[in-house]
């Protein structure tokens, strides 16, 4: 069950990043297509839009690399460097962070702008706006429910959910519906992830299953007396990390009922926790993309030798009758005196089983005789040469099929390294 940055973490980071209201923007680094850093005169906060990581923190110093900045980079880096950050700010606990900007340009001018950053996923964005317009947008989307183009309004996302730090939960029970509760809950509450509902439901001690509309008063008070636990448990300063195995599982801004099983770690910096989080899951995530990629190479590999066997060993069924071709030139010879002036064909008597062969004579008996004696010759040499070759072809894919089995099994970067060190040293890899 992983927990997501969902809007409740998002709240206790742009907390912390208001630290760095009043800081001027000094450079804009941008080392991957999806991870930007933004370097004020007292710290640096990332913003990654990875779709399957994207997160907001406050990191330590980083290497940002030599990586040419995409377009709209520059764009950010022409309107905000130099500016000084007025405000941050959490739209409601949704997972929208705004960040608002002043600056005078090169001619006197003020500028208010907005830096957006919505985190959600797959579609999280950043968008800079000013006075409601967009000017850029990190990946631009034109649909049907959504346009976030240059020159368009910002609409942002309706939630219409219930924010449980600023509104009563007891709302929820005038829109009572035919739902599951988790479902439910997870449509109604503003901020919550699959992970946050489920800690919610856990401890208020109910049924994950039963439906909504089918509330009671008892079932209800359990749920508001888990919400008042988990928003007292909630502001806590800083976040937690869970650990399996000694590596970091889960992060969440609560200490966890549901994760009360696995060790724990309590960060009072909640930047702090989220870095060790996606530190340890980003590398992770490139550790398993390189091992998909050697695996994919040795597979490749294996199917290429697999088909190379079979090719072989057709061709070597085809080439084992060779002797019968030294037979036929040796009947040839030994019947030429009977033949020789044949038209058509012949028929040869083999004087070992007295079996008796039809020969179509389209040349000279003699010539056809020592045509018998070259394609044995030719054959001969062809099944020798796959005889040696096919077994030398059998040791190969038996190499490779545990080389495979090496890649699967292997749990670290470092073994990994030694894999890839012995697949170019074998010339697997060019």
């Amino acid at each position: 069950m992983k927990m997501p940055f969902d809007g409740l973490m998002m709240k206790k980071v742009t907390d912390e990043m208001k630290k760095v209201v009043g800081q001027f923007l000094k450079q804009i680094y941008q080392p991957t297509s999806v991870d930007y850093f933004f370097l004020f005169q007292n710290h640096t906060l990332r913003i990654s839009l990875n779709p399957s990581m994207s997160h907001l923190s406050i990191v330590e110093k980083e290497k940002f690399g030599s990586k040419m900045p995409s377009s709209f980079t520059m764009f950010l880096r022409k309107k905000l460097k130099g500016a000084r950050l007025e405000e941050v700010e959490q739209r409601g606990l949704d997972r929208v962070a705004i960040f608002r900007f002043h600056k005078m340009d090169e001619i006197g001018k003020e500028h208010d702008y907005e830096l957006i950053v919505e985190i959600m996923g797959k579609f999280s964005n950043m968008l800079l706006v000013e006075n409601g317009k967009i000017l850029d947008v990190h990946r631009r989307i034109s649909t049907r429910k959504r346009e976030l183009l240059p020159g368009r309004e910002y609409v942002p996302y309706p939630s219409g959910k219930i924010n449980i730090l600023e509104e009563d939960i007891e709302t929820i029970l005038k829109e009572l519906e035919d739902i599951p509760i988790d479902k439910f809950l997870l449509k109604k509450l503003e901020g919550f992830s699959n992970f946050s509902i489920s800690e919610l439901l856990a401890r208020a001690g109910v049924d994950f299953t039963f439906s909504a509309s089918n509330m009671t008063q008892p079932r209800f008070e359990k749920i508001k007396k888990a919400v008042e636990s988990l928003k007292k448990d909630y502001f806590m300063v800083g976040a937690f990390v869970y650990f399996r195995n000694e590596h970091p599982c889960e992060i969440t801004p609560f200490p966890s009922l549901i994760l009360s099983h696995l060790a724990e770690k309590h960060f009072s910096s909640p930047s702090e926790a989220i870095n060790l989080f996606y530190k340890w899951k980003e590398g992770k995530s490139a550790f398993e993309q390189k091992k998909k990629e050697l695996e994919k190479i040795v597979v490749t590999r294996i199917e290429e030798f697999e088909n190379l066997k079979g090719k072989l060993l057709k061709e070597l069924k085809e080439s084992e009758d060779f002797e019968k071709y030294k037979k036929m030139g040796d009947l040839m010879i030994y019947s030429l005196h009977e033949i020789k002036d044949k038209k058509g064909e012949a028929v040869l008597v083999d004087w070992e089983t007295g079996e008796k062969i039809r020969v179509v004579l389209d040349k000279d008996p003699s010539k056809k005789a020592q045509d018998y004696f070259e394609r044995y010759k030719k054959l001969k040499r062809k099944y020798e040469r796959l005889k040696s070759r096919v077994p030398e072809i059998e040791r190969e894919l038996e190499y490779l099929y545990q080389l495979w089995q090496t890649i699967v099994d292997s749990e670290d970067e470092e073994t990994l390294r030694e894999i890839e060190d012995e697949m170019i040293s074998e010339g697997i890899i060019k």
